[in-house]
């Protein structure tokens, strides 16, 4: 196994597959689309995540009939009925990242899962829920040789002037929160995302490569999911797929610290150290601002013996992921 490869995943959010860094959320845009963009873009794919049943519409309208009062009780009654033991009594598990159908079925889910259940059932109802991708949540954790970046996905709706974003832990102001709401057409290339980061921490690099293309395809404007796809490609040895897809970051984000380590980490394996270094330092004044980056560094001084260098670094960390 190539050691030293970064991961990101939306669900607890998505796993996003970077070499030897931490990632961040992208700052690009999402594709300019409404909530409830056309799907007809998923013309390979023989259904949405956003897809249920028969059975299942038939539950999401008896929800619907007991969900009466205002736009804001009725949220949190239908985000009561999906986890209630008294109702389908879905739980909060990590990955596999389910569809709606799946999620339904299966009664568990990840954040990811969760949002396109509740928006599936929201919209059954009548209410016109969309997808957010929150900022401030956000955390870190070795596995199987790569560092995955947990991030969260929410679904949510809007209330007059306030915009009410709902998971597993409640309904919570969007007012507070630092989000960016989603077009269908990037919540699902998010969910083909985790599911490419899924299919590379089991071992199918080839499967992943599919999932994290149909990703990019559907949101091409998306960093994070160009990143994981070069982390597929690599591991999958498709080194020239794996050099376009960071070189593809870096153009639509020049500040991408993760992009510019995995491109630099690829160029050293490919026998190309002049070029590798030319791309660190380039990346150089962007890791100052990047607090994962910084606690990489960190780590690596408390590891060396450099005490005095180390709090620096976890000062300046915690000093730049505040603001």
């Amino acid at each position: 196994m190539l050691k030293g490869l970064g991961a990101v995943v939306f669900g607890k959010l998505t796993a996003y597959l970077l070499v030897g860094s931490f990632l961040h959320l992208s700052t690009v845009p999402s594709s300019a689309q409404h909530a409830g963009a056309d799907l007809s873009q998923l013309k390979e794919a023989p259904s949405s995540p956003l897809d249920l049943n028969e059975d299942v519409r038939a539950w999401a309208q008896q929800v619907a009939t007991h969900s009466s009062g205002s736009p804001k009780r009725r949220l949190e009654r239908i985000r009561q009925a999906i986890l209630d033991r008294r109702g389908l009594g879905l739980r909060e598990v990590p990955g596999p990242t389910p569809t709606a159908l799946e999620a339904f079925q299966g009664r568990r889910a990840n954040c990811v899962g969760f949002a396109f259940l509740f928006v599936a059932v929201a919209r059954e109802a009548g209410i016109p829920a969309f997808f957010a991708a929150v900022r401030d949540r956000r955390s870190s954790k070795p596995e199987d040789g790569l560092r995955l970046v947990e991030k969260h996905l929410t679904a949510a709706a809007r209330v007059g002037d306030v915009v009410w974003l709902v998971d597993f832990s409640g309904l919570s102001d969007g007012r507070r929160t630092e989000y960016r709401a989603l077009a269908d057409i990037g919540a699902i290339a998010i969910y083909f995302s985790n599911r490419g980061v899924e299919q590379l921490l089991d071992g199918n690099p080839q499967q992943a490569v599919l999932a994290l293309e149909r990703a990019v395809e559907l949101d091409p404007r998306w960093v994070d999911s160009w990143i994981n796809l070069g982390v597929a490609r690599r591991w999958a040895e498709r080194w020239l797929g794996a050099e376009h897809a960071y070189r593809r970051a870096l153009e639509l984000d020049p500040t991408s610290v993760t992009a510019a380590k995995n491109l630099a980490v690829l160029l050293d394996l490919d026998g190309r150290p002049e070029e590798a270094a030319a791309v660190r330092r380039a990346s150089g004044p962007m890791q100052q601002s990047d607090p994962f980056a910084l606690l990489r560094q960190a780590e690596q001084r408390l590891t060396s013996g450099e005490l005095d260098e180390a709090r620096r670094l976890y000062a300046r960390a915690l000093e730049v992921s505040a603001r």
